[in-house]
């Protein structure tokens, strides 16, 4: 249906605000449909509230944790590594198993991680970056998996958590 057409307008200017400087409730307006920012009347900052575009579930959502659709998304870690007595380089981490995603273990080794090691074995620090690590573009030497060919690559790593939230995006139509 086109309900979300007919609601996302009215929640725009029906909806009170909270104001970003001091956390006092805005009391709702038409300020949205004027193009006028909103004021708070206990300090007096003036700010811009939600458009009827802005709550729409495909463009910035009403709700940055579901971005706008009401279903929360959070990914169970205690799934990313079933097997913690092998490596990375045998499969410990189960996003970075597809082929898509294989390259991951040499740009994991690049961060500084062991992936030759049981995963149980890692250092509390290279744990974290094989779960949380920061999206670093990294140089590595590509071997291909049959043969004796190497190329020299930029990629950027995607930890074991992004791995999987990028797929749940990419399976909602949208790439994070």
């Amino acid at each position: 249906t086109e309900l979300l057409n007919h609601l996302r307008p009215l929640f725009s200017r029906t909806g009170a605000y909270t104001c970003p400087h001091c956390g006092a409730e805005v009391p709702p307006g038409m300020n949205e449909a004027r193009m006028v920012p909103y004021t708070c009347p206990a300090c007096g900052t003036a700010f811009d509230g939600l458009g009827a575009e802005q709550l729409a579930f495909n463009s910035e959502g009403a709700c940055p944790t579901c971005g706008g659709t009401g279903v929360t998304r959070v990914v169970d870690e205690s799934t990313l590594v079933p097997d913690e007595s092998i490596s990375i380089d045998d499969g410990a981490v189960a996003p970075w198993g597809t082929l898509m995603w294989d390259l991951m273990k040499q740009v994991c080794g690049a961060c500084g991680v062991r992936t030759d090691v049981p995963f149980n074995r890692l250092t509390q620090e290279e744990r974290d970056i094989v779960l949380h690590g920061p999206a670093e573009k990294r140089h590595i030497l590509y071997r291909a998996k049959k043969g004796d060919t190497f190329a020299e690559m930029d990629f950027t790593y995607y930890n074991a958590v992004r791995t999987v939230e990028n797929a749940t995006l990419q399976g909602q139509g949208r790439e994070g």
